[in-house]
């Protein structure tokens, strides 16, 4: 009976221990993407110095994760948004907003899906 309890426990801290590492990639990723947000609305508005200090500033915080994402996500999907940063950053470097608007799009469907892909569905559990 000990073995069980001592079992059940140890599946609760798994599944807690679990919950919190969705709910800690749910305020990491969000706040990337708000800040990816920003640097977007301002290549918008022409100002790229400005896009690209706060788009640096979010892939900084992106790279700044590595001890984190590097146990918890995928390596392949590490480097899809690594590559969709820089793909930005190179837009808003050219000062194009129309190829920023595309990279935007393509850099927030990366860390959309980051978020999504650690979420908990019935698929993922069975």
């Amino acid at each position: 009976m000990k073995r069980e309890i001592a079992a059940y426990t140890l599946l609760l801290i798994m599944f807690l221990g679990s919950l919190y590492n969705i709910h800690v990639m749910d305020v990491k990723i969000g706040s990337l993407r708000s800040e990816v947000k920003s640097a977007y609305g301002s290549a918008q508005t022409g100002d790229f110095e400005k896009a690209d200090s706060q788009l640096r500033s979010a892939a900084e915080h992106w790279l700044g994760m590595d001890e984190y994402t590097h146990i918890f996500i995928r390596h392949t999907e590490i480097d899809s948004a690594t590559d969709a940063f820089f793909d930005m950053l190179s837009d808003i470097a050219s000062k194009d907003a129309e190829s920023a608007a595309g990279s935007y799009r393509k850099l927030d469907a990366h860390l959309k899906s980051l978020i999504t892909i650690e979420h908990l569905s019935f698929g993922s559990i069975f």
